[in-house]
C-alpha cells in the first residue's frame, strides 16, 4: 500500500516548504502583483493583476487540495534567513 501521508513542513538550511494556509492570500497577492511585469511573459496566468479575493481563492483550493491529496501538492516556500511567508 503507497504512503499516503504528506508532511506539512519540510525544512533544509536553504529552504521551507510548508502547507498553504489562510492568509497566504495576502502575500501571494503581493508578490504576484509586484512581479506581474515579468510573470506575464511566462506565465498564462499572470497577464493581468489578481484581486485579493482570486488570491483567497486560490489558497482555499491549495488547502483542500493538500488535505485530499486529490492534486499537485502546492507548497508556500520560504526562505530561513528572511522568513518571508
Amino acid at each position: 500500500m503507497p504512503n499516503t501521508s504528506v508532511s506539512a513542513l519540510i525544512t533544509t538550511p536553504r529552504l521551507r516548504l510548508r502547507s498553504p494556509k489562510m492568509g497566504d492570500g495576502f502575500i501571494i497577492n503581493e508578490s504576484i502583483n509586484k512581479s506581474i511585469i515579468h510573470l506575464k511573459e511566462w506565465m498564462v496566468w499572470a497577464q493581468e493583476p489578481q484581486t485579493l479575493e482570486e488570491s483567497e481563492n486560490y489558497v482555499s483550493m491549495c488547502i483542500n487540495n493538500w488535505v485530499s491529496l486529490k492534486k499537485d501538492l502546492p507548497s508556500v516556500i520560504s526562505h530561513p534567513i528572511t522568513r518571508i511567508f
